[in-house]
């Protein structure tokens, strides 16, 4: 059976070249579905893998948040907080409370049993 997995992806700062920019990481389920993001970039792969650890390691001290955006659509989003500082956020908005406080739920269960990848790739959309 397939586990969630770390991937590591980079934006190419050229649509024509292949060098790296910035890493970021998401978090895919079994399925390949995202469950969720880091809250912003890193200059390097070690460094992006270093949060990832961390955030491995300290998952169960994590403080969760759900909001809801101030706008017309209501939609709701969570983050995770280590020590007053985003480490994780949500892929994307949700129209009902519950469906965010599963996601949340779903991406704290599968952090623990995700496997790390090693190899950079070339990123998609984000």
């Amino acid at each position: 059976m397939a586990r969630p997995r770390f991937l590591f992806e980079y934006k190419p700062f050229d649509i024509n070249e292949r060098s790296a920019g910035p890493v970021c990481w998401r978090l895919l389920g079994a399925n390949n579905r995202e469950l969720g993001r880091g809250p912003g970039q890193f200059s390097d792969l070690e460094g992006c893998q270093a949060a990832v650890r961390d955030l491995v390691a300290r998952i169960a001290g994590a403080t969760p948040g759900i909001t809801s955006d101030s706008g017309h659509t209501g939609a709701w989003s969570w983050r995770l907080d280590l020590g007053g500082r985003a480490v994780a956020v949500s892929c994307r908005t949700y129209l009902r409370h519950r469906e965010c406080t599963y996601s949340l739920a779903h991406f704290i269960g599968a952090v623990p049993e995700a496997v790390v990848a090693t190899a950079l790739s070339a990123g998609g959309r984000r």
